[in-house]
């Protein structure tokens, strides 16, 4: 009776044994791909032409983490990285064994100290799902996850995802945002030393924020002692040994820059489905510096006369490139309702509009350059127009009637054009929220419609590009992530012979 118990039993285990076994095999084969980049939101930055960081964005869930791919991630730090955290990285199935038994025996039998043994992988597990990892479930879990990940990534692609996850102090996530912030340089600049230091925080966040008095003590050490292995490894970088006593120096995320903001402002609004990530705009940050300090300079100049706010841009006519946009002197300004932006805001033109006036009438061949037109009181209907001055000049150029801004002959000659009107130029210039052509009449040569600067200054641009109209580029044409509006190039009613003759 005993023997056939005891076969019965054997069966029992041996078919569970291969069952489980079975089951745990299927289960590895089918098990569905994790992706372990989302749903983590991302931070989107903005930069100047020549690449100089303008502002970087907090993600949806207010932690600073920009999404760099592994081969903006210099060797340095991949490969320290991976000799303070998991040596065998590359030899391992995502789970260190060995490690484990010895976190197991120290931390829940000998009860000593609690040991961690997760490898790169398994941190990457905890880190997208989410994990508790400090009970025995959550730590099956993590074991689970982490074969799971094995089996539908490479390395390099795990490797990836945990430098876009890993913690490096505070609100800062992932190498790309951790080296803009503490090094306002991007990862793939990152010197050795600087290498070396951002590898030991995801370690223990909180304590070795580099930002921390308490922690910098604490890094530099551990640094020193993990630059000792390094060299190991590495024995021509000794020559680095001087760098790793100096003290560790590091900006805050406080000190991010916040530069040209009307103009990144407009950019998001413009562009609302904008994807998380980097993009050069057509910005210059020196001419942009340039141009504020202008800007401020004038405003105390004429703080006496009561002037208190101004709005300038700079746009590259040839490339159509905003290089320069200033919304106001100060953003922060309450007083002068700085985060209003006057580039883009609505306001009466005066009279530059008079050139296009002039142009069109080249255009319809009513003068030329030298024509005399007069200077004299009349009356159009029910409107009078008159000059600022209040005095008449008489018969004057058409040349020096633009000149000097008269406004009758100025009024007439829009009032002559019969094939194309002021009117149907701001329209084929895309001016927005224009009312009917009635409502503004003839008022329209003295500014009686409203248009934003950049409006005007386009229009402006037309007449160097000798007619020919060109929309504005705000971002950099290879930006990764999003649809660039393609460029509205035409040929807008003036030829060239009518901008040439009116530049004469």
């Amino acid at each position: 009776m005993l023997p056939t118990l005891n076969k019965k039993l054997s069966f029992i285990i041996k078919t569970a044994f291969f069952t489980t076994a079975l089951l745990a095999v299927l289960l590895y084969l089918f098990t569905p791909k994790p992706d372990i980049t989302q749903p983590n939101a991302y931070s989107t930055a903005f930069y100047d032409s020549s690449d100089k960081l303008l502002r970087l964005n907090l993600a949806a869930d207010d932690r600073y983490r920009l999404w760099t791919p592994i081969d903006k991630i210099p060797l340095s730090v991949q490969q320290a990285t991976l000799l303070y955290e998991d040596q065998d990285f590359y030899e391992h199935i995502g789970i260190d064994f060995i490690a484990l038994i010895n976190a197991f025996y120290t931390s829940y039998i000998k009860r000593s100290h609690r040991v961690g043994a997760s490898t790169i992988t398994m941190q990457v597990a905890r880190l997208h799902f989410g994990m508790n990892t400090h009970v025995i479930f959550g730590k099956v879990e993590q074991i689970l996850r982490a074969l799971q990940i094995e089996r539908h990534y490479s390395k390099n692609q795990i490797l990836e995802a945990y430098f876009n996850l890993a913690p490096y102090g505070s609100n800062i996530e992932g190498v790309g945002a951790a080296s803009l912030i503490y090094f306002k340089k991007p990862a793939i600049d990152l010197n050795l030393p600087e290498s070396l230091l951002l590898s030991l925080i995801p370690q223990n966040p909180t304590k070795r924020n580099p930002i921390k008095k308490s922690a910098k003590l604490v890094l530099l050490e551990t640094r020193k002692k993990l630059f000792t292995r390094w060299l190991e490894k590495h024995p021509d970088d000794k020559h680095w040994l001087a760098a790793m006593q100096l003290p560790i120096k590091v900006y805050a995320s406080s000190d991010l820059p916040f530069e040209a903001p009307h103009f990144i402002n407009n950019l998001q609004s413009e562009y609302p489905h904008l994807k998380p990530g980097e993009y050069k705009t057509s910005i210059d940050l020196n001419l942009q510096n340039l141009l504020q300090r202008h800007a401020r300079n004038y405003i105390n100049r004429r703080h006496r006369d009561g002037l208190s706010n101004t709005s300038a841009i700079l746009l590259n006519y040839k490339t159509m490139e905003v290089v320069a946009e200033l919304g106001s002197v100060d953003f922060f300004n309450n007083d002068i309702s700085g985060q209003v932006n006057g580039v883009r805001a609505k306001r009466s033109p005066g009279s530059t509009l008079k050139p296009f006036i002039y142009a069109l009438a080249i255009e319809e061949g009513l003068i030329h350059p030298l024509t005399l037109v007069k200077d004299a009181p009349k009356r159009f209907g029910g409107y009078t127009p008159e000059n600022n001055d209040q005095q008449f000049l008489g018969p004057i150029s058409a040349t020096e009637s633009l000149v000097l801004s008269r406004n009758v002959p100025a009024v007439n000659l829009m009032y002559r054009l019969k094939k194309v009107g002021l009117y149907d130029l701001l329209v084929a210039a895309d001016v927005k929220k224009l009312r009917p052509k009635e409502f503004y009449g003839l008022a329209l040569a003295l500014g009686g419609s409203e248009v934003t600067m950049l409006e005007l200054v386009k229009l402006y641009a037309m007449l160097a590009n000798l007619g020919v109209y060109k929309d504005e580029i705000i971002l950099n044409k290879h930006a990764t992530g999003i649809n660039q509006k393609n460029q509205i190039i035409k040929k807008i009613i003036l030829s060239n012979f009518s901008v040439q003759r009116l530049h004469t």
